[in-house]
This record gives structure tokens, C-alpha cells and sequence, in this order.
């Protein structure tokens, strides 16, 4: 299990490491970064999102799987509003530091190590009801985790931050889902969707690391340090408790838990050149706790196995 989840880190630096490289050789640029960032967050992942949602979502399952994706969303509204008690722990005046605090206090990396580690303990089932899960995740994200980078003392602009691409493609795909008409869009388009969207979550990877040239830690160590323990250890021991007391079936239970116990999205330094806040501060924060979860995770899951 360790190992599953050491070599899905592996992959995540080695992707990083090619988006340095070719920023170094001058292959990427600021502008390359900016450009292909709205191209992805404003049209791949939408499709990404449309495609998953109409193939994989099962509407006759609702009444035995429902509170997956309601844990998915309450992962991430818990850490939302925990956020505004904890960020007092910061060392720090700016407010684009706080709101990135904010937004990653909430928001995790719900896919990508997930489906690594799931896939090692509970198998196919595991990977597919973590699939149902993201429907809450994903909604979060794009509502919870877009609203805590948004403009503060402005009504007005934090809704029309959360009216992003990808929230239509939520809405849109599921509503096609639920009234059947999304079983009549045909297999070759969705496949196109797929490709166009797994391919835009490499590159996403990619951008990353290109956008840490020059990242430094100095003057940040304590901040990243306090981020980690709140993000790895403090919010999955509050949740876990309340998933405990909550008495669900087991593989409820593990799939949530894993959803909980992740470290902070590696889309962060991404959303936060598109929507505001800290990209730095995000940068360091994705180094940091991918990996310190290399410890805490095998830990956490150890102990509720």
C-alpha cells in the first residue's frame, strides 16, 4: 500500500519535474502558462467533467450510495469552515495568503491518489464508488473552493466567481443523467471528451511545475508547516470521528475516509492564477504536504483498517 501510494507521488514529481525543465529551456513561458491554464479550466475540464458524469453516473444507485457524494462535498465545506478559525495560526498579513489558506484548507487531491490507493485495497468497486463520491467533490470544488478565492466585500463578484464552465458542466450532465437523455449522446463523442480531458489533466501537471521557477521557502517554513498539520492530520481527525459516529457500511466508510486523508489539490497553483489568491503559496503547499501524505496517509489508513 506504501508503495502504491510512493510511486503515485513518484509520478506526480516526475511531471512537475518535466514542467521545470522546459520552463528552464525556455519552452514555456509566462504567457504559455496563462493561456493554456483558461483553455483547461474553461474548456477541457468542463468536457472532462460532462463526460464522467453522463457515462458513470447511475441514477438507480442514488438510494443505496447517497452519502458518497454528500461526504465528498461535506469534506470540503468542513475544511471551508474550519478555515476562517484556523488561518489565526497563520504567521502572515496577506490577505491572497489567507484566502489560499482558506481554499486549501477545502480543497484536496480527490482523484488522482485516490484512485492509486483505492484501487490497492478495495479494487475496482473501491475506484468506481470514489467516482460517485466526486460528484460531491467536484461540486465543491468548483462552488466551496472558487467562493474562498473570491473577492472579499463584494457579493456580487463571489457569485459570478462560482458561475465557472465547469459548474454548468456539472449541472448540465447531471441533469441529462437523471431524465435519461443523457444514454442518447453518442459513445464517440464522449470518448473525445475523455481523451481531450485526461489528456488536459498531464498537461495541468506539467504547468505546474513550470510555474515553480524561482519558487522559494524562505520566510514561509512555519506557515507551510502549520498548513500540513491541519490539512493531513487536524480536518481527517474531525471528520473521521464524524464518519464514525455516523455508523456507515464499511467500504462507505473507507472510500470517505480516503477522500479526507488526502493532501492538497495539485490544481491549486492553477485555480489561484485564474480566480485569485497565492499561486506561490499554493506551489509550496503542493511540494509540502504530497510529501509529507507519504506518511500520513499509510498512518491513517492503518489505524481505521
Amino acid at each position: 500500500m506504501a508503495g502504491s501510494i510512493l510511486l503515485g507521488i513518484l509520478e506526480l514529481f516526475i511531471l512537475f519535474g518535466l514542467g521545470m525543465a522546459a520552463r528552464k529551456l525556455k519552452l514555456i513561458t509566462e504567457e504559455t502558462i496563462t493561456g493554456m491554464s483558461r483553455i483547461i479550466l474553461d474548456v477541457l475540464f468542463p468536457v472532462l467533467i460532462f463526460q464522467s458524469l453522463v457515462r458513470d453516473f447511475d441514477p438507480r444507485r442514488l438510494g443505496e450510495l447517497w452519502p458518497l457524494p454528500c461526504a465528498g462535498f461535506a469534506v470540503m465545506l468542513l475544511g471551508g469552515a474550519a478555515s476562517f478559525l484556523l488561518e489565526k495560526g497563520l504567521r502572515t498579513d496577506e490577505d491572497s495568503v489567507r484566502k489560499t489558506f482558506r481554499h486549501l484548507c477545502a480543497i484536496n487531491n480527490y482523484t488522482f491518489l485516490p484512485v492509486i490507493l483505492l484501487g490497492r485495497i478495495m479494487g475496482d468497486t473501491g475506484i468506481a464508488q470514489l467516482f460517485f463520491l466526486n460528484i460531491g467533490s467536484t461540486l465543491g470544488f468548483w462552488t466551496i473552493g472558487i467562493g474562498l478565492l473570491g473577492k472579499t466585500g463584494s457579493i456580487k463578484k463571489l457569485l459570478r466567481s462560482l458561475v465557472t464552465p465547469s459548474l454548468v458542466a456539472i449541472i448540465l450532465s447531471l441533469s441529462l443523467s437523471l431524465t435519461g437523455v443523457g444514454g442518447y449522446i453518442p459513445d464517440f463523442i464522449l470518448d473525445v471528451f475523455k481523451k481531450a480531458g485526461t489528456a488536459s489533466v498531464q498537461i495541468m501537471l506539467v504547468l505546474i511545475g513550470a510555474s515553480w521557477t524561482g519558487l522559494s521557502f524562505r520566510g514561509d517554513i512555519w506557515n507551510q508547516g502549520y498548513l500540513a498539520f491541519v490539512r493531513l492530520i487536524f480536518l481527517p481527525a474531525v471528520f473521521s470521528l464524524i464518519l464514525f459516529l455516523l455508523r456507515l457500511p464499511t467500504d462507505v466508510f473507507m472510500v470517505s475516509l480516503i477522500a479526507a486523508i488526502m493532501p492538497v489539490s495539485s490544481q491549486s497553483p492553477i485555480i489561484t492564477r485564474r480566480y485569485g489568491g497565492s499561486p506561490d503559496f499554493a506551489s509550496r503547499a503542493v511540494i509540502v504536504t504530497t510529501l509529507a501524505s507519504a506518511v500520513t496517509v499509510p498512518l491513517w489508513v492503518m489505524i481505521f483498517r
